[in-house]
């Protein structure tokens, strides 16, 4: 249903199994290849590619599942070959380990020219690492000169994130699944933080689709404020697309959340890529 109480032409399409074409969906929060600490199914970079047709999506933004886990070379040289495979559909970015901080700027600096990466990963979490550790700041001071995206499992804190957003403001900052698994009742910080800082965003991958949330994210946190995320291949990009195509919102609302917003970040931060 839409703001008028009536079904939006996305939906009409979702609903009858046909692809969202003629509409950019950017999927900002994904997954490549293998991980050794779960099970996790492995579709190749050709896999993807074809799930993107079937559902309409234009671009799939991946970090290595190896390299979040224990071989972050090994894991961004396979995002690297398969944006170099998939020019324009599969935009990656590199993962940050901050446990070999001397390793950290040659790292982002060998990926970069290999390929055209749009950002960096941050995973505290299985990294075992602090978001405001000091080994993260020189990978905070590239992103903020070469215009990258920052996408971080957590930043421990909302009050850490505005901090960070305003010294490197040339940087842009995702925040993930803190637009997924909200229940829609008490906001949290983040979505302050969202709507002051202009290059903040909040994340939709691993969408739990509380009956309601969604639409009242949009009213706390603001529609140019997320960005569509599906963590693929752990959830199912559909189930996404779902949560956001169907929700009571405008199709214009749902446009600007599932790509457009992503495309600007991309455009003001001056990436290179076929999608901007």
């Amino acid at each position: 249903m839409t703001e008028a109480g009536t079904l939006g032409a996305l939906a009409r399409r979702a609903r009858m199994g046909l692809p969202l074409q003629g509409l950019r969906i950017v999927d900002c929060h994904a997954h490549l290849g293998p991980l050794g600490l779960m099970h996790v199914r492995e579709p190749d970079a050709d896999q993807i590619v074809a799930l993107l047709d079937r559902l309409g999506i234009e671009a799939y933004c991946p970090s290595a599942n190896v390299a979040i886990g224990s071989d972050y070379r090994w894991g961004n040289d396979l995002v690297a070959e398969a944006m170099l495979r998939h020019p324009g559909r599969i935009l990656g970015y590199i993962v940050v380990n901050p446990n070999y901080a001397e390793d950290v700027l040659p790292e982002i600096e060998r990926c970069l020219a290999r390929a055209p990466f749009i950002g960096l990963k941050f995973h505290p979490a299985w990294h075992d690492y602090p978001p405001d550790g000091p080994n993260y700041g020189p990978a905070l001071v590239c992103a903020h000169e070469r215009g990258l995206v920052v996408l971080s499992h957590s930043w421990g804190s909302a009050r850490y994130l505005e901090r960070v957003s305003c010294r490197f403001p040339g940087a842009s900052f995702i925040q993930a699944h803190t637009a997924a698994g909200w229940k829609g009742r008490v906001p949290v910080d983040y979505f302050e933080v969202a709507r002051r800082r202009h290059n903040v965003y909040l994340d939709t991958a691993l969408s739990l689709a509380w009956y309601g949330a969604f639409e009242r994210l949009i009213e706390e946190a603001g529609s140019e404020n997320v960005v569509f995320g599906t963590d693929c291949p752990f959830e199912d990009p559909a189930l996404a697309l779902g949560r956001v195509v169907f929700a009571r919102l405008s199709d214009a609302v749902k446009e600007r959340i599932l790509g457009l917003n992503m495309l600007e970040v991309l455009a003001r931060r001056g990436q290179r890529s076929s999608l901007t």
